[in-house]
């Protein structure tokens, strides 16, 4: 006690308050360091007003069964109308990990000063990725071509940033090589998705790239093919092929030094250019040379008696060449009396030409109500190309109509008669299927007639697997 006494007043020295201030200091210095580090990650993320606003969307009566969904991909994407978001059921913990590769890929953006690459802003919520929603130009295929087309010089340094991109990590998954009808005639060229990798509106006179699904991105150059960086590149933008050659180049000194690699990125840069003229300057000459323009989005191209009488009797071999085949879907499929049976045919099959056209036409008028009047030439192609199944077992669309003119010829048959009093079900089936079968002969031969007679643009009959068989029209 007394040694407490001894302290006078000005021995007292306010250590206290100099510790905190220290404190405090530090203090200040690590949440401004907190601060500028969340800031730098929350411009990367989805804003928080607006993920407050989607959150709160998903909570009350949300049903993706009345949502728009886009067409292509594995994962459920929805598209709300009253959010500028998009919503992607990627499940959890696959969600976090695609959180996880956007933002590695805006760290390539950020290391290389990219301007023209645009990755979505995010956050999760459940099992669903919340992303904004960028200002994409086009979405279907023979719109993103012919926008691509129209500017291309407003898209080469977004061509060379993203060639760049995929030089510093794997990234897979953009362009498609699958047994489909695009792929045929062109080897060495897949297709491009350009739903994954998309071309944004242009804003400033400046072009940007979206990349919307980086799920097969790994950042890196460990596992890097770079030849194969360029061939998907090419496949998605053949207008820049010296850009793109150039850029990998810089990665990759050696590239072009190989005659074979040399050889095979020309062809590939071939076949797509070689698609983009069979899908959308072919189609865009036709129309110009018939007419059509966006006042007439309906006009058919006129065939006249001559020609109406050469499809007849085209469509006449055809079924009468399939009833004579040894084996197959539609032998004997004209039943005993095959001429009466062909007579029945020859006489409607004005009738069923008439039905194919105005299927076409038909088609054109859901377009325009759904999606609006037809704005711009590539609009007018897009309303104008259909992609129609050819697996020979389908009743939509046209198929139906030419199959209920069928019916009752085939009904007419002897062949018809004595199956019905065939205990057999296999062989009652298999005589029940003729009509649908005959269906899809018919429009195929009529699609060729009208492709030699310069009445459609472009016909392929199709390809494919697992009920995805489709075939092409330009009309």
């Amino acid at each position: 006690m007394s040694g407490l006494m001894s302290i006078r007043p000005h021995d007292l020295k306010p250590t206290g308050f100099i510790h905190a201030e220290v404190d405090g200091a530090k203090y200040v210095k690590a949440a401004t360091i907190i601060q500028k580090a969340w800031r730098k990650y929350a411009e990367k993320m989805l804003p928080l007003a607006l993920f407050e606003k989607s959150k709160k969307y998903m909570d009350v009566n949300f049903d993706v069964t009345k949502l728009s969904r886009a067409p292509a991909g594995k994962t459920q994407v929805y598209l709300p109308k009253d959010l500028p978001i998009v919503l992607k059921l990627s499940g959890s913990p696959q969600n976090k990990q695609r959180f996880e590769q956007m933002q590695q890929a805006r760290e390539i953006l950020k290391k290389n000063h990219y301007q023209h690459l645009v990755i979505p802003k995010a956050r999760i919520n459940g099992e669903w990725i919340i992303e904004s929603r960028l200002s994409i130009a086009e979405h279907e295929l023979k719109k993103v071509i012919g926008f691509y087309k129209e500017n291309t010089a407003f898209f080469t340094e977004a061509v060379k940033e993203f060639t760049g991109f995929l030089c510093q990590g794997e990234f897979t998954d953009f362009v498609s090589y699958s047994n489909s009808v695009m792929e045929m005639g062109f080897r060495f060229a897949g297709v491009g998705r350009y739903d994954n990798v998309t071309l944004l509106s242009i804003e400033n006179g400046i072009g940007k790239i979206g990349l919307i699904d980086l799920e097969h991105f790994t950042p890196g150059t460990q596992s890097i093919n770079y030849f194969e960086s360029c061939l998907s590149a090419i496949c998605l933008f053949p207008y820049h092929f010296q850009e793109i050659v150039e850029e990998v180049s810089k990665y990759c000194p050696s590239l072009m030094s190989d005659g074979e690699n040399k050889e095979r990125l020309e062809k590939c840069r071939d076949d797509a250019l070689g698609r983009f003229r069979d899908f959308y300057e072919v189609h865009l000459a036709f129309i110009q040379e018939k007419q059509i323009t966006m006042d007439n989005p309906l006009k058919m191209v006129e065939i006249s008696d001559d020609r109406r009488l050469v499809i007849t009797d085209k469509i006449l071999s055809r079924v009468r060449e399939e009833h004579q085949k040894e084996r197959g879907p539609l032998q004997n499929c004209l039943g005993a009396s095959s001429e009466d049976t062909l007579k029945l045919l020859q006489d409607n099959c004005s009738k069923i030409l008439d039905s194919v056209l105005d299927f076409l036409s038909q088609s054109i008028k859901e377009k325009i109500v759904l999606e609006g009047n037809v704005s711009s030439d590539r609009e007018l192609l897009d309303y104008r190309t259909l992609f129609v199944r050819c697996d020979g077992q389908s009743l939509d669309g046209m198929n139906r109509g030419i199959y209920d003119i069928l019916c009752p010829i085939i009904a007419a048959t002897d062949k018809n008669s004595s199956i019905k009093k065939n205990k057999d079900f296999s062989e009652q089936l298999k005589q029940m299927l003729i009509p649908v079968k005959m269906a899809d002969v018919i429009v195929d031969c009529i699609f060729q007639q009208l492709l030699e007679g310069r009445e459609i643009a472009y016909y392929h009959p199709g390809s494919g697997i697992g009920g995805h068989e489709r075939r092409i029209i330009e009309f």
